[in-house]
């Protein structure tokens, strides 16, 4: 299957720590993302296990985004071995339910190993959607700061070694930062040289090019919509880590802290608890063994 590198000539020099690329439909919006930090894997044996325990099926279904254990509930791992298959939302918008086929998300992990496991001996994920969340960032309604709709969730497989916790890539990589970054320069690119709207998408651009030099998925978890560190606090905005700053993570390492919801649905206690169900320990009882 004919892979495509990414360029991201508006980028910043080694920004990009991990091989990024595009993949062929159905998984055409589809970023497969390999890095050390999801493993080293001598061979693929066990994540080929680990994949044939998803189950399958041809039709989209809508997976219930409650936590709880059972093949059509999301978060869901499989585990064989030392590999291990997640399958996450990512955003903010916590969705109810996400209305994908099985096979699809069986494709997407083994597009994984084929690209990171096999051709680089290391781990990785895959995004599905990710065009949803970039239209929402490119659109006038688009916010960093604000809440993000349902309809902007987006769908990560990621196949890594055993860990006792949900990794959530597609809040906390790097690369989904960039991604993002790079489709608020391309948009703003097609605005008129005065326009309002181009300067706020460079600016916004500008942002998350910082929050993912700073972003750490294996270590200091950030979320991609935080605020930089570096963003001048006397102006107006927080310093990401600070305890009373809105959108950043405080406290101990890889323990992220629940992003602001507002009083809209993110806010609400169940929204809370799906968050940490999404984004805490799993458990023996969040794994399908």
């Amino acid at each position: 299957m004919a892979m495509n590198q990414i360029s991201a000539p508006n980028l910043p020099p080694g920004l990009f720590n991990a091989t990024m690329a595009f993949g062929d439909r159905p998984l055409s919006y589809g970023r497969t993302v390999c890095g050390q930090f999801y493993g080293n894997f001598p061979d693929s044996r066990d994540c080929k296990d680990a994949i044939e325990k998803l189950p399958g099926g041809p039709t989209a279904i809508a997976y219930v985004n409650d936590g709880r254990d059972g093949p059509y509930h999301i978060p869901q791992a499989t585990r064989s071995g030392n590999c291990m298959v997640q399958v996450e939302l990512a955003g903010q918008g916590n969705p109810a339910t996400f209305q994908v086929a099985p096979d699809t998300i069986r494709k997407m992990a083994s597009r994984v190993r084929g690209v990171c496991v096999e051709g680089s001996h290391a781990g990785g994920f895959i995004t599905w959607s990710l065009e949803k969340m970039a239209g929402w960032l490119t659109s006038p309604e688009g916010e960093l700061d604000a809440e993000m709709p349902p309809s902007t969730s987006f769908l990560t497989v990621s196949v890594t070694t055993i860990v006792p916790e949900y990794i959530s890539p597609g809040n906390y990589d790097p690369a989904i930062a960039s991604v993002f970054a790079q489709a608020e320069y391309d948009a703003a690119a097609k605005m008129p040289p005065a326009s309002r709207l181009g300067t706020k998408l460079k600016a916004r651009g500008a942002r998350l090019l910082r929050i993912a030099q700073v972003m750490d998925p294996r270590g200091r978890r950030i979320p991609w919509w935080s605020l930089p560190p570096n963003l001048d606090q006397a102006g107006g905005a927080a310093v990401a880590g600070s305890p009373a700053a809105p959108g950043s993570v405080a406290g101990a390492a890889g323990k992220p802290e629940t992003p602001p919801g507002g009083d809209g649905e993110a806010g609400t206690a169940t929204a809370r608890k799906a968050r940490r169900r999404r984004r805490g320990g799993m458990g023996e009882e969040g794994l399908m063994a």
